[in-house]
């Protein structure tokens, strides 16, 4: 009788220091939450107003830009048809004005660059000698020609009622004698989509008698070029609606291009839609509030519109937010408030405890909440975890954006200046990924397209007979053009073809005098890949390169305008259809560059890539989480549930044991199992991963470890004659209603070490 007293008098003790240790953790736990809570909700919104406040901005200036581009088509516009109305502008001088006009313009790259000028005649009009004449010029830039043609009509487009083809933007104006902006379309003869501004003009200066219309397109291909040198397409992008509401813009040309088919209905067309995601393009067509949104796939976003004066059309800018990196940027703060929560509810619970410990029931609801809370606290650490960005190269620069290239090139500039090398030559280069698959832990093979754009110039192409001759392109050389063309790809272990011009997939140019020479390639790289997180790892397949000609400072930098979207999580640059990787979830994709300092000269005497940057296409994935918990936690966990029940049945009652038939050798039997169970699948997830960093998930191993060294020890203690007052307590009990709690303890304190 006097030993139990003994004991209770002790658990009384303890008992009564846990529950004031535990009141003190509460309020200071509580505080903590408090605080942190407060300091997190702070950060995410001034993160997101800080990027609100830069796309407004961002927003604003691409809608000053293209108001202005279209005000000088207008004002353009003006002139021609007064000039025309005036005299000043004899009708036989107009082919030849009209030419020069639309080539200074197209050369002038401060001003709007139109895609079309035309003047048109009524009937009769230009020579009374033919009355049924219906004189016209219309001068456009034909791309596949690089040349300026000029079509004349070959259809009646004075009266709307006798011709089905698009003829409001003369008819308009000639029945109501105002200047206007028709409605954007498609046009079939320059194959761009565009909105034309008609002028009418007179027969005379007291603008009695309409003599025709002065109409100049403008094409929506310039706006995108405005929208690709905006910031906010790091983190999402903008779209253009017409008065009606009509899409005119979209980064997407396919997109714009399906919504205003007339074969809408058409299943191809409607598969077209949906894989370009119509639903959202109807949402944003509704939206006239700047606010947060949730689009209709699922993705928050803040959405600004603002209205273009000239034209009356709307500009929406998107920005989403998980292209901000909230996790990432909160991380401390994220981890510090589940710590305090977790110790918060955990003293709560230790506090009831305290007071109840004669009521079995509610010790063993304590024990399961306190498990079950640190099992929510290590999922709410893998959703953490999963929204972080993977390892990069030490010194990455993201290129997102021309704003980002442009200060790139203008700190290398200086750089380059400042060590005496030769001055950089910038070569323009794209990535598209095909497939990749891994063929070990570190290697893996690819196959892509890859492009770099040398600016030719009109003047240089024109020396140039044949377009199409390789040896004439390969061989051209000029101050910007270096004669030796190609990508070398650095960590390349294998290739099939050598990646100089002569061996290119294709050569073609396009209307601004750049030539472009692809390659497709396929690669064996090996790169160095990150398992410690594993099975909640992340990785980047780098594609590195620099250029194949080590004489001249020449820099690769991504080609960002053959790219609808910028932002990370829109995997520009990659076969989305075509990129499998079993295993693997692709999460983004992005450009960087990498200042590389090498400690020899290759034996080129004129080597200038000592210290030059390279370029990194990097393509981002995260490991594929339900088959290695399927196939490794899940058996974890049941070792984990064996070990409690052997807890659960081990008694120091001989009668007990003998019932149960747990005694000490049978327990160290089948932990005996266990250990070589979990040295085993320890063992061949090492082989596996061939890493030398110890991985996440090896930590449930050790705690596996440690727990059947734990149960044995305890097993070992009740069958022996010591007296041990924490185990014999109601026949093991403390041990019992630790075990679950402990368990998961250890799980979470190995989450916040290991992943992060």
């Amino acid at each position: 009788m006097a030993v139990s007293l003994s004991k209770i008098s002790f658990i009384d003790q303890f008992m009564k220091q846990l529950g004031i240790i535990s009141i003190a953790a509460v309020v200071i736990s509580f505080v903590a939450i408090v605080y942190l809570g407060y300091e997190w909700s702070s950060i995410r919104t001034t993160i997101i107003e800080e990027t609100k406040v830069l796309a407004q901005k961002e927003a604003e200036i691409a809608r000053k830009e293209i108001d202005t581009q279209l005000k000088f088509a207008m004002q353009t516009s003006l002139e021609l048809a007064d000039d025309l109305t005036s005299g000043k502008l004899p009708y036989k001088q107009i082919d030849g004005v009209l030419k020069n006009k639309f080539i200074s313009t197209r050369d002038d790259q401060s001003k709007s660059s139109f895609f079309a000028v035309s003047v048109a005649f009524r009937r009769g009009i230009y020579d009374k000698n033919q009355p049924q004449q219906l004189k016209n010029w219309y001068y456009y830039y034909d791309k596949k020609l690089s040349t300026i043609m000029n079509r004349e009509r070959d259809h009646d487009y004075t009266t709307r009622a006798t011709v089905k083809r698009n003829v409001e933007w003369f008819v308009k104006p000639v029945e109501s004698g105002q200047a206007m902006w028709e409605e954007p379309r498609f046009s079939s003869t320059t194959h761009e989509f565009i909105a034309g501004y008609s002028v009418p003009f007179y027969t005379a200066a007291d603008k009695k008698q309409i003599a025709g219309v002065v109409y100049i397109n403008y094409s929506m291909s310039e706006i995108k070029k405005i929208m690709h040198e905006r910031s906010f397409m790091k983190t999402g992008y903008g779209v253009v609606f017409s008065q009606k509401d009509k899409l005119i813009y979209h980064p997407n040309d396919i997109a714009v291009k399906g919504v205003n088919s007339r074969q809408r209905q058409d299943n191809d067309i409607q598969q077209i839609l949906k894989d370009n995601e119509i639903d959202t393009i109807y949402y944003l067509q509704k939206i006239k509030k700047d606010a947060q949104y949730t689009l209709p796939n699922g993705e928050q976003a803040w959405i600004f519109s603002s209205v273009i004066p000239s034209t009356n059309w709307q500009l929406k800018v998107i920005f989403l937010l998980n292209e901000l990196n909230l996790e990432e940027k909160s991380l401390n703060n994220q981890l510090n408030f589940i710590a305090a929560f977790v110790i918060f509810i955990s003293s709560l619970l230790l506090r009831v405890f305290s007071s109840n410990r004669n009521n079995l029931r509610i010790l063993w609801i304590i024990s399961i909440a306190v498990t079950l809370l640190f099992i929510i606290a290590i999922a709410r650490l893998w959703s953490i975890s999963n929204g972080l960005s993977p390892f990069s190269p030490n010194g990455a620069v993201k290129l997102k954006t021309r704003a980002n290239i442009d200060t790139f090139q203008r700190k290398y500039d200086k750089l380059s200046e400042a060590l005496e090398l030769k001055k950089p030559i910038y070569v323009p280069t794209g990535v598209f990924f095909k497939s990749a698959e891994f063929v070990g832990a570190n290697n893996v093979n690819i196959s892509a397209y890859v492009w770099q754009k040398y600016h030719f110039g009109f003047d240089e192409l024109e020396k140039i007979k044949d377009i199409e001759d390789r040896d004439s392109i390969c061989n051209y050389e000029s101050d910007s053009i270096p004669k030796t063309k190609g990508v070398s790809f650095i960590e390349a272990i294998e290739t099939e073809i050598d990646f100089n011009c002569p061996q290119a997939t294709y050569i073609t140019h396009d209307s601004a005098g750049n030539v472009t020479i692809g390659w497709y390639i396929k690669l064996n790289l090996r790169q160095e890949f990150d398992y410690s997180k594993y099975p909640f790892d992340k990785n980047i397949i780098w594609l590195r390169m620099n250029h194949s000609d080590f004489k001249r400072n020449m820099v690769l930098i991504p080609d960002t305008h053959a790219y609808r979207l910028l932002y990370e999580s829109a995997k520009s640059g990659i076969d989305l259809k075509g990129f499998i990787l079993p295993g693997w979830q692709l999460s983004g994709s992005y450009f960087s560059e990498v200042t590389a300092a090498y400690n020899s000269d290759w034996g080129i005497e004129d080597f200038v890539g000592q210290f030059t940057p390279e370029l990194y296409f990097n393509v981002e994935i995260n490991r594929e989480f339900l088959d290695p918990f399927v196939s490794g936690v899940t058996p974890v966990i049941m070792v984990f549930l064996v070990l409690f029940i052997v807890i659960f049945a081990s008694s120091d009652k001989e009668e007990l044991a003998e019932k149960f038939g747990f005694d000490a050798m049978t327990v160290f039997a089948i932990l005996a199992g266990l250990l070589f169970s979990v040295a085993l699948w320890h063992g061949g997830l090492r082989t596996t991963l061939a890493s030398a960093k110890v991985s996440y998930f090896e930590c449930f191993f050790i705690v596996c470890y440690f727990l059947i060294v734990l149960v044995g020890v305890n097993s070992l203690i009740l069958s022996s004659q010591y007296s041990a007052k924490w185990l014999r307590y109601k026949d093991n009990l403390f041990v019992k209603l630790s075990f679950l709690p402990l368990t998961a303890a250890m799980v979470f304190f190995a989450t916040l070490v290991m992943l992060f």
